[in-house]
């Protein structure tokens, strides 16, 4: 060929460039995602392990060796995908192995694939062999962006992304310019079928698959796309040396300061070590992982956040923890619990004291672990660094306190927001408010996907929505509320969430969820405040108890708090009225409005109005018990004995009459009677 094909253009000198980044720094950051996922020693005895099923094999005899070698270096494009897909614990991405990813599936798997992409994308291409600047442009900046993002996983430094800026400038000779592209066009294609690539390496992974059910694997997937931007903090480290010589581990700190993102990626890196991790949400969890037939000694750890309430102390589930306390330790001597709490919860004096005594809490914003202004620059650069911010809005910006790294995230996935500028750090809340508000009145579709992720509780399947009938006339009144069609359908929903995704949702599986407590905090106000009356009637029960209040809202109050005045007591009676005779009565007694006397009044003339409700409350409900789970939370009660004396002296009492109704139970022989009210 002749060189002077190499000579004369830009175009062949932005396609030698594009090969030197595809067969350089591509390659490289693939080579470290293995070595970070498996050890040579461990990489050749899976490759040994590992049985083929019929027909070609996968591995060639050459690969083989060259995969004994150990010497990771060594290894091509080829080698190192089927490794990545084959021999690794990396969740496929949405569209699977070997198919192109969707543009924002940012997923490591995802970036791998579109290195293969990239890589099949020259191969015997036997005239084209320059770039115009469009085109050199557009792929530089793709390649750039499946680097920093791979980079962003491993959680490492950014020397592949700064090779690649070296890469876009430096001087290239005719020579060089000739070998990059000869050999990015006859390297043999990396092959795709999946009979050549085999994905079942049962042996190896049978195990695991057994474990883990499919809403644990999108948790996890959910977990690695969020973890693809973490910087290592002087914090991390010392939790994640804490949490190897300390079986229950408490990360405290305040909303929105990283407390998740840090226990989660503790979780992910004892996953890929073949431990059994388990996304738990209340401490029962722990103890049905502890009773498993699978339950691997030494090899287990429960993920948990916020264990005792996320806005308020939670007096239900801190009474959880007592009843468990003798199992709990069980537990916690053959495996691991790490946790995440906010710091006014985790200090609040009626903490369970087996928590306060048996655990290590380490508190992430105080002087010593907080963000220093070097992490903060860091944290900002990963999250804006193809952004226009000048040094002294970045400056600006790293003076900011308070929900730092989750403001960081939010602010590089919304493109109104970066618009804002410094704005958006430094109001939060107000910026999050107007954008809200601003839905209701400009995209209502979006207000009411929002609003129904409020009355759902934060976890909404949409495909539920008509599964009972309760749930179908909570949806026709939000449509009706938000002003939308009555016969808006739920994939019309579902298309207004998807819209949301990566900054007011997340999607695990096939449920919605708030993206962070922050979100939930705001959304919840502003609905709340637009919407009493439909708050009150079909919010969660257990969300009226903790969010909403009686009176004007002081200055010690939450500020996510949503007051009420007077003109709604009637409408909040008749809620807290029904839900008696339902299955959360606690979330009724310990309601902080149940002490209001106008809310009292309330219950007592309806009581009066159907005397024969009386009766009903007065019945004792007779529980049989063994006599071995006498002291173990049943699934078929709310609290054990214990538990309700312990909450006796907290629960409300409404006066009527000459009597008063409160909570009494009755220990006899192996058989529990819980009097609802006597």
């Amino acid at each position: 060929m002749s060189l002077s094909k190499y000579e004369s253009t830009t175009g062949t000198t932005h396609l030698a460039r594009i090969a030197r980044a595809i067969l350089g720094p591509c390659m490289d950051v693939l080579r470290e995602v293995l070595a970070n996922e498996i050890s040579p020693p461990d990489l050749e005895k899976k490759v040994k392990t590992y049985v083929p099923q019929k027909g070609k094999p996968s591995i060639s005899e050459k690969q083989k060796r060259i995969v004994y070698g150990k010497n990771y270096s060594a290894f091509d494009v080829t080698l190192l995908y089927f490794l990545l897909r084959n021999m690794c614990s990396i969740p496929p991405h949405k569209n699977t192995w070997g198919q192109d990813p969707e543009p924002t599936d940012k997923s490591v798997s995802a970036n791998i694939e579109r290195i293969r992409i990239l890589r099949n994308e020259w191969y015997g291409h036997g005239t084209d062999i320059s770039l115009s600047e469009p085109d050199f442009e557009r792929k530089w900046n793709h390649i750039s962006q499946i680097v920093k993002e791979l980079e962003g996983y491993l959680g490492t430094a950014t020397k592949y992304q700064d090779s690649l800026i070296k890469l876009k400038t430096c001087y290239m000779d005719p020579d060089s310019i000739q070998h990059y592209i000869d050999t990015l066009r006859t390297v043999e294609r990396l092959q795709t079928d999946v009979k050549n690539l085999q994905e079942d390496v049962e042996e190896i992974k049978s195990v695991k698959i057994r474990k883990e059910s499919q809403i644990e694997k999108d948790i996890f997937d959910q977990w690695q796309q969020e973890d693809s931007c973490f910087i290592s903090t002087k914090a991390f480290e010392e939790i994640e040396k804490i949490v190897k010589s300390k079986n229950m581990v408490i990360v405290a700190g305040h909303s929105g300061s990283g407390k998740s993102a840090i226990i989660q990626r503790i979780g992910l890196k004892y996953r890929k070590q073949d431990w059994t991790v388990r996304r738990v949400k209340k401490v029962e969890d722990i103890l049905d992982e502890y009773s498993s037939s699978q339950f691997q000694k030494d090899k287990t750890i429960c993920v948990f956040n916020d264990p005792l309430g996320k806005e308020s102390f939670d007096e239900i589930l801190n009474s959880s923890w007592q009843t468990c306390e003798e199992e709990l330790k069980l537990y916690l001597r053959t495996a691991k619990l790490v946790m995440s709490c906010r710091n006014h919860i985790i200090y609040d004096n009626r903490l369970t004291r087996y928590l306060v005594n048996q655990s290590h809490i380490i508190n992430i914003d105080d002087k010593k672990r907080k963000l220093s202004v070097d992490e903060k620059r860091q944290i900002l650069k990963r999250y804006t660094s193809d952004m226009n911010l000048s040094d002294k809005e970045r400056e600006r910006i790293v003076e900011v306190e308070r929900y730092f790294p989750l403001l960081c995230k939010l602010y590089s996935s919304n493109e109104e927001y970066k618009n804002k500028g410094v704005g958006f750090f430094t109001e939060p809340i107000t910026m999050l408010k107007e954008e809200i508000e601003g839905f209701r009145n400009k995209d209502k579709g979006k207000y009411c996907a929002l609003a129904l992720l409020v009355l759902f509780d934060g976890d909404l399947c949409v495909s539920d929505l008509f599964a009972e009938k309760d749930m179908e006339n909570k949806f026709k009144h939000t449509l009706k509320l938000c002003e939308l069609p009555e016969n808006t359908t739920p994939p019309a929903i579902r298309d207004s969430l998807n819209s949301l995704k990566d900054f007011f949702v997340k999607k695990i599986g096939d449920t919605y969820h708030f993206y962070h407590d922050l979100v939930m905090e705001v959304t919840t106000l502003v609905f709340g405040n637009d919407y009493p009356i439909e708050t009150i009637m079909y919010a969660d029960i257990g969300f009226l108890r903790k969010r909403v209040k009686l009176g004007d809202c002081d200055e010690h109050d939450d500020p996510f708090t949503i007051c009420l005045c007077d003109r709604y007591i009637e409408q909040l009676g008749d809620r807290l009225y029904t839900e008696l005779f339902g299955e959360r009565l606690l979330d009724v007694v310990l309601n902080p409005c149940l002490r209001n006397d106008k809310v009292i009044k309330v219950l007592k003339e309806k009581l009066t109005d159907h005397p024969e409700h009386l009766q009903i409350l007065l019945e004792t409900k007779k529980l049989a018990i063994n006599k071995q789970e006498l002291h173990q939370t049943s699934k078929n009660l709310l609290l054990t004995k214990l538990s309700f004396l312990n909450l006796e002296s907290k629960l409300a009492t409404i006066p009527m009459n000459t009597e008063t109704i409160t909570i009494e139970n009755q220990v006899k022989n192996e058989e529990i009677k819980l009097y609802s009210f006597y």
